[in-house]
């Protein structure tokens, strides 16, 4: 479980933040957060990473791993599904461009939404709580 988060009013991706962040920064961002709190120990504290917060771009994110890995997962509004391929699920903010060469994941397996407030985040035993949005990995 992570305790809850609040990020920014802002358009973000929901989805597996493997769909949106560039290769060239997704190991980087997997060694800074000790790959999303899989790999945390006191010999190795992560460099940016508290409890599913990180940053990508100056921003902050929010990530989770998902009860047991990778699927396809019911998003709660719209009966969207949610891809996963890295086994974790998040909230990164999104600028409105897809990146470059963006592939099925991100186009089909992710949600694009714009939050006019604040909105709150977190993970509990699989379940993620984005706004009054719900992810069920269980």
């Amino acid at each position: 479980m992570t305790r809850k988060h609040t990020l920014p009013a802002g358009l973000y991706f929901i989805g597996d933040p493997c769909y949106l962040i560039p290769d060239e920064d997704w190991d980087v961002i997997g060694d800074n957060t000790n790959w999303f709190g899989a790999n945390l120990s006191d010999n190795m504290p992560p460099n940016d990473w508290d409890d599913g917060l990180y940053h990508w771009n100056g921003k902050l994110c929010f990530a989770s791993h998902t009860k047991h890995g990778d699927g396809c997962f019911t998003f709660s509004r719209g009966r969207r599904e949610i891809w996963v391929d890295s086994g974790t699920i998040g909230i990164t903010p999104f600028d409105g461009n897809p990146p470059d060469g963006a592939s099925l994941g991100f186009w089909l397996g992710g949600v694009i939404e714009e939050h006019k407030n604040p909105i709150e985040v977190w993970e509990e035993d699989g379940v993620f709580h984005i706004g009054k949005s719900v992810i069920r990995t269980t």
